[in-house]
């Protein structure tokens, strides 16, 4: 059966946009607008995932690593939390890719797109390679260490009032369904992975229940 044309005057279908892509061009002229850079700045995309990164390159050709959250579950205002941590690690001179801040200081800023506001922070470039890159038993030890060396400057980090609960470490089981569909066909992950979750899920409430700082 043959549909009927439509009629120029019908209005177009709304569409729901569940990850949307943000322009480089819109990328590049937000950067040069908010941070103290010289010009021109361009941008193009890296990759896009869970959030999206791009590659931002200044006037003088210093690059930087640009981050669009996605919108999600979680609230688009707690990535302030997240940044300012990574500048107390900045200040701490933990080796880390950290935030950049902004010409009036701030860290990040929100852009309203078709699925609603997202989070952006512009973060200065890591160096190095990919640790695939250059496996060794050394380069790992020298990994456990840094995180390690996080870690405790996390502890250092919670004097300032935040309150972590197992349910914020247990938001991975959020996307659980979305991981089995992904590995459908690996059947040895269909079967372990929730249970790995639920072992974790319980391993967290235990230290938790011994006082083990979260963060």
């Amino acid at each position: 059966m043959n549909c009927a044309p439509s009629s120029p005057d019908t209005p177009p279908v709304s569409a729901v946009v569940s990850h949307s892509v943000l322009h480089p061009d819109f990328i590049a002229a937000e950067v040069a607008r908010r941070y103290d850079l010289p010009g021109p700045v361009d941008a193009f995309l890296l990759y896009r995932g869970m959030n999206d990164v791009y590659l931002v390159k200044d006037g003088s050709d210093t690059r930087f690593a640009l981050r669009v959250w996605r919108k999600t579950w979680r609230d688009v205002d707690s990535v302030g939390y997240e940044l300012t941590f990574l500048d107390f690690l900045r200040a701490m001179g933990f080796p880390a890719s950290v935030p950049v801040a902004q010409k009036d200081g701030c860290l990040w800023f929100k852009a309203a797109a078709p699925e609603g506001d997202r989070a952006i922070a512009l973060y200065d470039w890591a160096p190095g390679r990919k640790f695939g890159e250059c496996l060794s038993e050394d380069t790992a030890h020298r990994i456990g260490a840094a995180f390690a060396d996080m870690h405790r400057l996390g502890n250092e980090w919670l004097g300032a009032g935040h309150v972590f609960s197992t349910r914020q470490a247990k938001e991975y089981s959020v996307w659980m369904p979305a991981l089995i569909d992904f590995v459908y066909d690996r059947p040895d992950d269909r079967r372990d992975y929730p249970i790995i979750a639920e072992r974790m899920a319980e391993r967290f409430d235990k230290l938790a229940a011994e006082g083990l700082p979260m963060g």
